[in-house]
């Protein structure tokens, strides 16, 4: 199962927040912001210009690092012409814009095969690593 590691990567970023003293609900907050203002837009966003979407991971990936450009876009641009109020409707207007476009592909292309099982928990390996590492420096 391919979901496996990205759960499991999920579980060590929450764990670790945890041990950190970082509150429940502060880790809640962030997950739910994550969700609403970088990934739903920006894989929203990504599958409408590709031409071919790729992989759930490729979708993935692309989809988080452009929704954090336009999130940032966004607070850059709402705040040098002082609207930042604006930015609580960007989600919602980056999906009704990206949306209809983005339904056109499938959800994975034919063809498109993602990571194998052990690729996924090498990925998800490093990631964990990545994570305990940053967490031990900084808290």
């Amino acid at each position: 199962m391919i979901a496996a590691p990205a759960v499991a990567i999920a579980c060590v970023a929450i764990v670790t927040l945890a041990l950190g003293d970082v509150p429940p609900t502060t880790i809640a907050t962030y997950l739910v912001g994550l969700a609403a203002f970088v990934l739903a837009p920006g894989i929203a966003v990504y599958r409408a210009l590709a031409t071919e979407p790729g992989s759930l991971l490729r979708q993935f990936a692309f989809g988080w690092a452009t929704g954090e450009a336009l999130l940032i876009a966004t607070y850059l641009l709402a705040g040098a012409l002082g609207l930042q109020g604006v930015v609580w409707v960007f989600p919602a207007a980056a999906l009704l814009i990206a949306l209809p476009r983005a339904r056109r592909h499938p959800v994975v292309a034919r063809g498109q095969t993602g990571p194998t099982a052990a690729q996924a928990w090498a990925l998800a390996g490093i990631v964990s690593a990545f994570i305990v590492s940053a967490a031990a420096v900084r808290f």
